[in-house]
């Protein structure tokens, strides 16, 4: 047996030969089960990532809705806003019409009153 003849130095090189292969393939297995871990690893964290992406997205969707109807809401205010001022110009030049029209009824009786005097 290989055994008896390592003993006696014939055998050793098989021996040994035989010890390497065997620490080889536990290496080669370890090495298999470490790039595995790695490739689950890199699957787990581009999953994780896609995740976050996808939240920020959703994030990034949501604001902009916000954003825009903020803005909607201010541009139909200031709208709203800006028809009530017209409207109280108007109202303004009405009155100052008016105004304008009597003083000027008031200036002529005032001269046809003199007139008459």
């Amino acid at each position: 047996d290989t055994h008896s003849y390592c003993f006696e130095g014939k055998g050793c090189e098989a021996e040994k030969l035989n010890q390497s292969a065997k620490m080889f393939n536990a290496m080669s297995q370890s090495r298999h089960n470490l790039q595995a871990g790695l490739q689950h690893a890199a699957a787990t964290s581009e999953a994780r990532l896609a995740q976050l992406q996808a939240f920020k997205d959703q994030e990034l969707h949501q604001l902009r809705q916000r954003a825009s109807w903020a803005l909607r809401e201010a541009e139909e205010r200031h709208d709203r806003e800006m028809r009530e001022l017209l409207h109280e110009l108007e109202e303004e030049r009405a009155r100052s019409s008016a105004e304008r029209y009597h003083i000027e009824r008031l200036q002529q009786s005032l001269v046809q009153l003199r007139e008459a005097a």
